[in-house]
Formats: structure tokens, C-alpha cells, sequence
């Protein structure tokens, strides 16, 4: 299970793996299925940007954006190294980090571009060691 809380409208979103996704705005629940656009309802990861934005990692089928109106889909085809995504991530600067299974690690800003081994990820925990936690 995932929980992330934030954005403009302190938005409460709970990733359930093998359930989907679900949206609390203090008021209403929302549950979002494939009719909705999410397309995988093994959810291992959910986190919402400075805008709003929330971004769902699943198990299989890639990475989603909602908006608040439209889901967007990100996967191999994207330039995702894999589309089995396990951990998200927005740094300070909305920058979308995504931990992949055997894909390493993705940077998105914009464009999916930078992609780094697994091998780093060692580095990336033992420099983190006692900050800010990041599960990779």
C-alpha cells in the first residue's frame, strides 16, 4: 500500500497493489479503474507534484499522470527501461523519479531521458543514509 498527501488541494491518494487507486479530497472518495484510464490495478507507488498532478507506478503497466480530468500513460514504448515500476518519487523540483525492476532507475521532466543501472542504486542508499528517505 501506498499514501501520499499534497498538492494545491492537499489531496489524499492511497495506491492498493491488486486494487487500484483512490482519491480522497476531504470530502469524496474516488476509485479509479480502467474505465478511468488506469489501465493496471497493481498500484505499487503513488505521489502528487506541486501542481497536482498525481503519478502511479503499478506493476506491470508502466507509469500514470492524472491531472484531475484525463489519465496519461508512460511504458517501454515511452522510453521507460521497464514497465514493472515499484517506487515514485517528485524531488523539490518536479522532477518524477521512477524505480524500475531490473530497468534501474528513471528520470522524467518533461520527456523521459536519463536512466541509471542498477548498480547505482547502492550508491544513491548509502549517500542517502540518514536524509530524506527514498526507497529504490
Amino acid at each position: 500500500m501506498s499514501i501520499a498527501k499534497g498538492g494545491p488541494d492537499n489531496l489524499i491518494v492511497i495506491g492498493i497493489q491488486n486494487y487500484g487507486l483512490s482519491i480522497f479530497d476531504g470530502k469524496i472518495f474516488k476509485n479509479f479503474t480502467s474505465e478511468d484510464g488506469l489501465q493496471d490495478k497493481r498500484v505499487t507507488c503513488a505521489d502528487i507534484d506541486s501542481e497536482g498532478n498525481i503519478w502511479v507506478a503499478t506493476d506491470g503497466g508502466g507509469v500514470f499522470k492524472y491531472n484531475g480530468e484525463s489519465m496519461e500513460h508512460f511504458d517501454v514504448e515511452d522510453g521507460l527501461a521497464s514497465s514493472e515500476a515499484f517506487a515514485i518519487y517528485i524531488d523539490d523540483y518536479d522532477k518524477v523519479w521512477v524505480g524500475t525492476f531490473g530497468g534501474g532507475v528513471a528520470f522524467y521532466d518533461g520527456e523521459i531521458k536519463n536512466f541509471v543501472p542498477d548498480n547505482v542504486i547502492e550508491m544513491f542508499k548509502k549517500k542517502m543514509e540518514g536524509k530524506k528517505e527514498w526507497i529504490f
